[in-house]
């Protein structure tokens, strides 16, 4: 492949990250988007990639050995050495399977320890169950305060 063949790859391939990101939102309120941060991060990054994104051969062949090389962009931004990040991704994910190369990503190494991040939707389906719980709980109460009124009485 070409430089150009490979830069329309990464190009399709982050087009389709940000459509199946996308994808996970569908169903939720605007207001539900607007609280889960990592949505406008996403967006802003993948708006800058696609305007000022000049990724070298290199960095776009590593980047295509990936599943989800936006997400891993977006987790690690900013990138400033981009080509030793995906490298050490990558050969820690050779590593655990045992192949020379693997599409899965693994979770980005930090200087901190890190705990694993909920997925957006498992963290949108927390959010809707906390709201249920805290909807029957308002609605229990005021049933139990009814109650009292008419023991009251």
């Amino acid at each position: 492949m070409n430089d150009v063949d490979i830069m329309r790859a990464l190009k399709d391939r982050l087009d389709q990250n940000m459509s199946d990101f996308d994808a996970e939102l569908i169903g939720m309120s605007d207001k539900e988007i607007a609280e889960i941060s990592e949505v406008s991060a996403t967006r802003e990054i993948y708006t800058f990639i696609k305007s000022d994104g000049d990724f070298d051969r290199r960095q776009a062949e590593l980047l295509l050995r990936m599943d989800n090389p936006l997400k891993f962009i977006v987790d690690n931004w900013p990138c400033f050495d981009l080509v030793a990040l995906a490298e050490k991704a990558l050969e820690g994910s050779s590593k655990e399977t045992g192949k020379e190369l693997s599409l899965k990503l693994p979770q980005p190494e930090r200087d901190a320890p890190t705990v694993k991040k909920p997925s957006i939707l498992e963290r949108i389906k927390a959010n809707r169950q906390s709201a249920h719980r805290k909807s029957a709980i308002k609605a229990l109460n005021g049933v139990e305060k009814q109650k009292n009124r008419e023991w009251e009485r």
